[in-house]
């Protein structure tokens, strides 16, 4: 189509141009970002191919939906859990459709349901936390690290393992409160409808029983995710070994000519520009010279207050642009990289809660997962934006907190 046409161009361009060589666009689309992203793809698409995503959202419901406000943290969480292992759009698509149905069912309209409005407003965020669980949770996670080893020739990074540490405590803490604000700026928590659950337990039996698909589905995953978290392999062999057990005849759960149809091959192009887009601002200066003007007061701040301000201001633009996000989080990094090693601190300590915060723009609800649930036609985009900000903004310093706090514990050094 048009995009990846236009995405090839650019190589072509930037090859034309002198800004980057055949050689550098050969060696970052085999860098281990873009092969670890291949795999991830593919494994997620295991719960796409299987019952597993639909399962796991009426099973919540079944469990907690006993109150309108519950049927909205049943939602929530499912989304959060199904995010953590396919992407955030996919995740916020499967679980919309069935919001859908179900607020049918309850008589609930388009635009004139809180119920509904909060519902749909809030899944978004939640697949935003969810796909921060893990590093493979999202594609975001894998750009904004890729932009961090580029920026810093491969120096600094942070693991999976060290990834998952921050990604799981920050979404079970922020279940809740922002269940909560949304629910109370909604005016959802007013709703007394009495909830039927009847139609839910029917769409379990209709999915039937766990299918052995699905196991080898689970299998898969927690094999791949165990390699990962244990560091016995390197992350783009773990998520390539994955992949090729994920698509395996007999014991995998993919079918492999699907799985290639599928691939986000327009993300994937993305990634290697992005990294070329990195090398590009890290080796000419660009970013001394513009970090050095903008962020001069920050010399001899404390790192925790330095680290707030940059997550807060990242946080700003990305709320602005949230379509420009693969550019952006490449960007930033790129040109903060080399002033924080400047500073003499880690840069995979301060700005990785930037890398956490790549998908968190929902409060223009124009991201994709957004507009995805817009289109049931429950909410306006001016319902969101006071929720949006201050979710936004607690999000934002959730992340930033638990890097300062649990890093240290993981023997992470704030300095260089």
């Amino acid at each position: 189509d048009r995009k990846s046409i236009v995405l090839f161009l650019m190589v072509l361009a930037g090859i034309f141009l002198g800004l980057f060589t055949l050689k550098d666009v050969q060696s970052t689309f085999g860098s281990s970002q873009f092969l670890t992203l291949v795999g991830f793809a593919i494994i997620s698409m295991g719960a796409e191919h299987t019952k597993f995503a639909k399962r796991v959202a009426y099973t919540f419901l079944k469990k907690w939906g006993k109150t309108p406000t519950l049927i909205i943290l049943a939602l929530g969480v499912a989304t959060a859990v199904i995010s953590a292992f396919v992407s955030n759009t996919v995740a916020a698509l499967i679980v919309a459709g069935i919001a859908a149905s179900i607020l049918k069912e309850m008589g609930e309209k388009p635009g004139e349901s809180a119920l509904g409005k909060s519902a749909m407003m809030v899944l978004p965020i939640f697949a935003m936390l969810g796909g921060s669980v893990l590093m493979s949770g999202a594609n975001m996670n894998l750009l904004g690290i890729g932009a961090l080893e580029t920026a810093t020739d491969g120096a600094y990074t942070i693991s999976y393992a060290r990834w998952a540490l921050i990604g799981l405590p920050t979404c079970i803490i922020l279940i809740i409160p922002i269940w909560w604000i949304y629910v109370k700026i909604t005016k959802a928590d007013k709703i007394k409808t009495n909830v039927d659950l009847s139609s839910v337990t029917a769409k379990l039996e209709e999915l039937g029983p766990w299918s052995a698909q699905e196991t080898r589905w689970v299998i898969t995953c927690v094999l791949t995710v165990g390699l990962l978290i244990s560091g016995v392999l390197k992350v783009q062999v773990a998520a390539l070994l994955g992949a090729v057990i994920a698509m395996f005849p007999v014991i995998g759960s993919v079918n492999a000519q699907k799985a290639m149809k599928e691939l986000p091959y327009q993300l994937l192009f993305m990634v290697g520009l992005g990294g070329l887009i990195g090398d590009i601002l890290t080796n000419c200066g660009i970013g001394s010279y513009a970090v050095s003007g903008m962020f001069s007061w920050a010399s001899g701040m404390p790192v925790i207050i330095f680290m707030m301000i940059i997550a807060l201001i990242y946080t700003f633009f990305n709320t602005i642009f949230p379509n420009a996000a693969a550019g952006l989080i490449v960007a930033y990094i790129a040109l903060l990289a080399p002033m924080v090693m400047g500073m003499g601190l880690n840069p995979a300590f301060v700005l990785t809660p930037v890398c956490f915060l790549s998908s968190n723009h929902h409060a223009m609800g124009m991201n994709v997962s957004s507009v995805i649930t817009y289109d049931y036609g429950y909410w306006k985009m001016k319902d969101c934006v006071l929720p949006g900000i201050i979710t936004e903004v607690v999000i934002t310093v959730v992340y930033v907190l638990l890097c300062y706090i649990l890093f240290p514990l993981t023997g992470m050094s704030m300095t260089i």
